[in-house]
């Protein structure tokens, strides 16, 4: 790719422009709110990464969890933030203004996808450092045939593309994660059964350094 990377193009303005876009929609039919309802979890602190305005950390602040933290690329997000009971702040994934914390839970729901290859690794790395030992990780993102990669039709000229593929596999590889609750269903029509186009994915994660090793 040519000109700047994907995650400059959007902390330049797309980010801004898809919240836009996508504000109305935020909410609806939630799998990262029924994985943590589902598995009875109640996290002190909670970190998600690519919050867009806070809905959902809003939503999970009405269970009690005193420490609430969001970051997302989107500045108009995070100036249009729901409750100012959040901490919330400008960042990209692949470096967190986040210092040394971890946090019980860090929700990180369809944002590598749009992260560029080049610092792919590190936004996992940031990620990771920020969950806390036997927390918890939700990843939720696209899980096709095989990775694929879109292009992004709002920006066609810009070679800026969707790279879908099984991200949670990233924190099971070294077994320093174990899956606890997965669901997969059809990222555009939840009452239509899912194909390799349109299937999404939300894994619940516990991270264990050495508890699956024997």
């Amino acid at each position: 790719m040519s000109g700047p990377i994907q995650d400059d193009v959007f902390a330049a303005g797309e980010g801004d422009r898809w919240y836009e876009r996508n504000r109305d929609a935020l909410g609806h039919d939630d799998w990262p709110l029924r994985l943590i309802e589902r598995n009875a979890l109640h996290p002190e602190s909670v970190l998600e990464i690519g919050c867009a305005n806070g809905w959902r950390l809003a939503a999970i602040a009405e269970s009690g969890a005193p420490r609430l933290v969001g970051v997302d690329v989107s500045s108009a997000a995070i100036s249009a933030g729901v409750s100012q009971t959040l901490d919330l702040s400008v960042g990209r994934a692949d470096r967190l203004p986040i210092e040394e914390e971890f946090f019980d839970l860090v929700i990180v729901n369809y944002v590598f996808h749009w992260i560029d290859r080049s610092t792919i690794l590190a936004a996992i790395s940031e990620t990771d450092r920020c969950v806390a030992p036997d927390g918890y990780l939700i990843v939720g993102d696209f899980l096709p045939d095989r990775p694929t990669k879109v292009p992004y039709h709002h920006l066609p000229d810009d070679s800026v593309f969707t790279f879908k593929t099984d991200y949670a596999a990233a924190f099971t590889a070294l077994s320093t994660y174990e899956v606890i609750d997965r669901e997969i269903y059809n990222h555009d029509d939840p009452s239509a059964e899912p194909t390799s186009e349109n299937r999404g994915v939300c894994t619940l994660l516990r991270k264990t350094l050495s508890g699956l090793y024997r």
